[in-house]
């Protein structure tokens, strides 16, 4: 798995903080609409119930007149009288319900005075009855035709306003059927994206905490395997000083042992003393070639690209591989702890083509950038394998010690340490920032007479036992 950047997460956790924002918004707009519509759907049904009411009461007045003209029995007053006051009250709420609705308010407008034309005459009606005049007969018809046609036309109003209202209903449930199937839709987006923010919250979390055990454990080979390198290094310099230096100075003590027990003849002295300095010269050209693979002081004294081209050279002799160096004469000085971690990556991968690579050629670039160093290191080798190389990217484990070593180092600078490998050719690049204050001013590192002095140059003898010292006592390869 691809390691996830602090700033990708931090994209992807504001888009999805911005996503359930706006499904939030958007889940509050449709429930305030549906509630709208159930409001007006309900308000749509209330004013048919009271046209209906009104229907009723309008009947049941009518009903209750024309049962007290026939019977004269005033047990049905008190229904009409009932129905007289109720008629008023509907008709006031009616126009209240329907002030939203001007084709409504016309039509109620309509309707007022004929019912209160047809309340006058039900009330005349029932005057006459309590009266017992002997011409309420003739009198009672005629109020009973002429409402009939006040009923009539007041039935053909109530029959309009109910059908308006009804297609009102129609389309006001509609829409809120509508309405209803979005806020569905809006809440199922809403609990299928934040199941999916925490399904991949929880699986980010398991594979960090997977990384992170995978992590703790290589650190803990590392660590093992750091010790068992410094032990294998210490018996190296170890084996180094006593078959090298120490044979050295033990024959030199011999020669002056001999010398001062057996003083010898002049020619003979003279002899012997030719090969004590001998003996003392080889002794210092093993100390200086050792100390210089160690830590060559030119690294401290004229910086990187002296230390480089030194180190090159002499790797290009000892291994017999065509090495190109391409770094400006003019390379300026930079802070120790970065020179001595590009000194140490050029060592490191230098040995690791000469182990491990099977190249016979490669390339070395060092350049300056504005404020930052690349130095790119290529050679024409078997490559690396690709999931061993993925590997080493996800956990640093699989290579060994040495990229591990110079991946931490490049890091503590703040730096990148990038490999790329395909099946003949592998390219190991690393970028370190250069602080401003950091930057040298007033040394230059372009080469020196004085380099010439510093190096070592040591007889045919030492020549060749220094390039055998040096070939052992590089840095220990790792599985590139």
């Amino acid at each position: 798995m691809r390691r996830i950047s602090g700033q990708t997460l931090w994209l992807v956790f504001s888009s999805a903080v911005l996503l359930l924002v706006i499904i939030a918004v958007g889940a509050d707009v449709i429930t305030a609409r549906y509630a709208s519509s159930e409001d007006w759907v309900s308000h749509t049904q209330q004013v048919a119930t009271l046209l209906i009411r009104l229907r009723s009461d309008l009947a049941s007045a009518e009903a209750s007149r024309l049962a007290f003209v026939s019977s004269q029995d005033p047990i049905e007053l008190p229904l009409y009288n009932e129905s007289s006051r109720q008629i008023p009250v509907d008709l006031a709420t009616l126009e209240r319900l329907t002030t939203d609705n001007r084709v409504e308010q016309r039509r109620i407008a309509q309707l007022r005075p004929l019912i209160e034309q047809r309340l006058g005459l039900l009330a005349e009606s029932i005057d006459l009855a309590k009266g017992n005049a002997a011409s309420s007969q003739a009198q009672q018809q005629k109020l009973t035709l002429s409402g009939a046609g006040l009923t009539r036309e007041v039935a053909g109003i109530l029959d309009q306003m109910q059908r308006e209202e009804a297609t009102l209903l129609r389309q006001r449930e509609t829409f809120s059927d509508k309405t209803y199937k979005w806020e569905r839709v809006v809440l199922g987006l809403a609990f299928v994206l934040t199941v999916s923010i925490l399904a991949v919250t929880f699986w980010t979390l398991l594979m960090e905490l997977k990384e992170r055990r995978q992590a703790e454990e290589v650190v803990r080979r590392l660590s093992g395997r750091l010790l068992k390198v410094q032990d294998e290094e210490r018996r190296r310099i170890a084996r180094e000083l006593h078959d090298s230096l120490g044979q050295l100075l033990t024959s030199l003590k011999m020669n002056l042992d001999n010398m001062a027990s057996h003083p010898p003849g002049a020619t003979a002295q003279k002899d012997m003393i030719e090969g004590c300095v001998e003996l003392a010269q080889q002794s210092i050209d093993e100390t200086r070639t050792l100390s210089y693979l160690l830590h060559p002081p030119l690294l401290d004294e004229f910086g990187f690209a002296s230390a480089a081209k030194w180190y090159v050279d002499g790797f290009v002799q000892r291994s017999k591989i065509d090495v190109k160096f391409q770094i400006a004469d003019n390379f300026e000085r930079m802070p120790d702890e970065i020179e001595l971690v590009l000194f140490r990556v050029l060592q490191e991968s230098l040995s690791n083509i000469l182990r491990h690579s099977g190249s016979s050629t490669a390339e070395i670039a060092a350049q300056r950038v504005q404020h930052a160093v690349t130095l790119e290191i290529m050679d024409h080798g078997k490559g690396i394998p690709a999931d061993a190389l993925a590997k080493f990217r996800r956990t640093r484990a699989g290579m060994g010690v040495g990229l591990a070593g110079m991946q931490e180092r490049v890091q503590e600078l703040g730096g990148n340490l990038d490999i790329r490998s395909e099946r003949h050719n592998t390219v190991l690049r690393v970028t370190i920032p250069v602080p401003n204050e950091g930057e040298r001013n007033g040394k230059s590192n372009s080469p020196s007479p004085l380099t010439q002095e510093i190096e070592p140059k040591p007889k045919t003898s030492s020549a060749r036992a220094g390039s055998s010292h040096a070939t052992r006592l590089q840095s220990p390869p790792v599985e590139s």
